[in-house]
């Protein structure tokens, strides 16, 4: 685990998985902060790329994890 690529890797793979949490949880306050419309179509595509990042950088994350 010392290596430093993996804990590279690690990093953008955890920050991945909080991210799209994060979108997940919250489309209207990250559209809001990017001053971007907030209708439903957008809320609901944000929160398809948020399911999406979450999978991927947890799947990352979990493998990484593993000696």
């Amino acid at each position: 685990m010392r290596d430093p690529l993996r804990l590279a890797l690690l990093a953008i793979a955890a920050g991945t998985f909080l991210s799209g949490i994060v979108l997940v949880a919250a489309q209207g306050f990250v559209l809001d902060l990017l001053s971007a419309p907030t209708t439903t179509s957008d809320r609901l595509f944000f929160g398809i790329i948020g399911m999406f990042m979450a999978v991927v950088g947890g799947a990352l994350t979990q493998t990484l994890l593993r000696p």
